[in-house]
């Protein structure tokens, strides 16, 4: 089977690999977590410059460089969080339901890359929110929430540190 090396543009410093439909994260050599995608979704993912092919391992280090925003203090584009096309068309399908909503599993497979730390910290975000307005999970606390955070804060900093010992 064909294997393509990728990379996130949001995310330069990760290599995916792209096996049939299935991507793989790989930390460090080692098969990580992966995830199924629709071909529509990798032509899209690939046409739109969102993921984009290791030709050479040097320029995926130029763009690790070169992706870090300098930031004023004022809005910055980090925080604008790119919808692919799918997305906006799901959305648009619900408003036309009479409810336009984005569901937190899809602001994770698009915003986060299906990250599985990253995922987790967000969904208790969500949680937490839901707590704080009356709503939410049936018996949910704070500390509860904080805990889950810094559980995948810490998964999040180990990875990070092993990458910065490589």
């Amino acid at each position: 089977m064909d294997e393509i090396k990728f990379y996130h543009k949001e995310w330069p410093e990760r290599t995916y690999y792209l096996r049939g439909s299935r991507v793989f994260l790989s930390a460090d050599g080692q098969e990580g977590n992966s995830i199924y995608y629709i071909a529509a979704d990798i032509e899209h993912n690939f046409q739109t410059g969102i993921w984009v092919k290791v030709e050479d391992e040097k320029e995926q280090e130029e763009v690790k460089k070169s992706e870090a925003i300098i930031s004023d203090g004022r809005s910055s584009t980090y925080y604008d969080l790119e919808l692919p096309s799918w997305l906006v068309a799901r959305i648009l399908d619900r408003h036309a339901d009479g409810r336009a909503y984005i569901k937190t599993e899809e602001l994770i497979t698009t915003t986060f890359s299906s990250d599985f730390d990253l995922g987790n910290a967000f969904k208790s975000l969500v949680r937490l929110w839901g707590t704080f307005n009356g709503a939410g999970k049936a018996g949910n606390s704070l500390d509860y929430e904080k805990n889950k955070i810094e559980y995948s804060l810490d998964k999040l900093k180990q990875r990070f540190e092993r990458k910065e010992e490589v």
